[in-house]
């Protein structure tokens, strides 16, 4: 059993390259992709429409989204599967992804510079959540759900300035009633030193 289990680790390694040996080891993944590239090719999967809704509703099945997502026949490097049209054409683009440079990034902002000869989709590798704005030179997109768990937008052909703002009403909340315990509690404090002097 020890033996199996040592070749099988031995060959899920064969595909890494090993960059550091010593009492630990560190390999590099080669096929990883960036934190912000392009594609040019799309797959809508798992939608449904409702048409009996007034109005109508559009749902889509996770499942389905996710076997796409895992399929031997999925290459992420090429092609993107969003859960909703995009609403621009697939392009015919290089064949694979074209990485784009990150200009500003901070834990509740991200702005890349994109420049696209054809229409396509910015992926970021980071996890999707609904409380995260894009904005494209300025006017507010859709912000895709892309690949099961990542954070997209469509661009059209040309030069734009991408910005990702994230942006929960929960977290507002949260720091106002921080700061108006923070004043209330100032103001005890001050009002208890009056009466003491």
């Amino acid at each position: 059993v020890e033996r199996n289990m040592v070749k099988a680790y031995r060959d899920y390694l064969s595909g890494y390259e090993k960059v550091f040996s010593g009492s630990h080891s560190v390999y590099l993944n080669p096929n990883c992709l960036p934190r912000a590239f392009v594609v040019h090719d799309y797959r809508v999967v798992g939608v449904a429409v409702d048409t009996e809704a007034t109005p109508p509703e559009t749902t889509w099945n996770e499942e389905e989204v996710l076997d796409a997502v895992l399929s031997r026949d999925f290459d992420p490097h090429r092609s993107v599967i969003l859960e909703r049209d995009p609403g621009v054409a697939r392009g015919r683009g290089p064949g694979g992804y074209t990485e784009v440079p990150i200009t500003e990034r901070s834990a509740h902002r991200l702005v890349c510079s994109v420049d696209l000869e054809e229409p396509g989709i910015l992926v970021i590798s980071e996890n999707y959540h609904p409380d995260w704005k894009v904005y494209v030179d300025g006017s507010e997109r859709e912000l895709l759900r892309a690949d099961y768990v990542l954070k997209g937008v469509a661009l059209s052909a040309g030069s734009h300035t991408v910005e990702f703002v994230y942006r929960s009403e929960a977290f507002r909340l949260g720091a106002a009633s921080t700061l108006l315990s923070f004043l209330l509690f100032a103001y005890l404090i001050y009002g208890w030193r009056r009466r003491g002097d």
